[in-house]
């Protein structure tokens, strides 16, 4: 990787659907880090943070680019469907992904993501248009690494007000 890309900014960002599932997402995302890829996930944080809402939208703000590893659980989870108890991930995405897209932002800093190419039908509607890529084979993931190493077209949103979860709200 070339030493221009330690500058673009990376965030992974997926639904906690099985075990399985979170285990390939870490493999994904230290594989990523090893080959000097600046990602940040929630699995890389040393402590949780006081308020997950504010650290989400923080770290899209701050990502160049924000990859979105598409399943059926991140679709349902993203579009309110799925059940309040099945696993984490994906439902603050339906504040802050549709006011990103409003903001033009579509089609440039998301990338849909997918393990396996059959799940494309689970990448979110407002999502299609970006495209997606795989990481299905080691030619898929060396293309995906190549992409990251350039800056997308658009810039990142600026601040906006947050609603926190419990009263209040905070500005990031």
């Amino acid at each position: 990787m070339s030493g221009s890309s330690a500058r673009v900014r990376v965030f992974l960002s997926y639904s906690h659907d099985d075990n399985g599932h979170r285990r390939r997402v870490l493999q994904l995302g230290e594989q990523l880090r090893r080959d000097g890829v600046q990602l940040h996930m929630d699995r890389f944080e040393r402590a949780a943070p006081a308020d997950w809402n504010r650290w989400f939208w923080q770290q899209v703000v701050q990502a160049d680019w924000v990859l979105v590893i598409c399943t059926r659980g991140y679709r349902l989870r993203h579009e309110g469907k799925a059940h309040r108890l099945d696993g984490r991930g994906g439902r603050f995405d339906t504040v802050v992904m549709p006011d990103l897209y409003d903001a033009a932002v579509r089609a440039t800093r998301f990338l849909p993501v997918l393990f396996d190419p059959s799940d494309r039908a689970y990448i979110p509607q407002r999502m299609r248009e970006a495209g997606y890529t795989t990481v299905n084979t080691p030619e898929a993931y060396a293309l995906l690494r190549e992409r990251l190493q350039q800056a997308p077209r658009s810039a990142a949103p600026t601040a906006r007000h947050v609603p926190a979860r419990r009263g209040g709200g905070v500005t990031v």
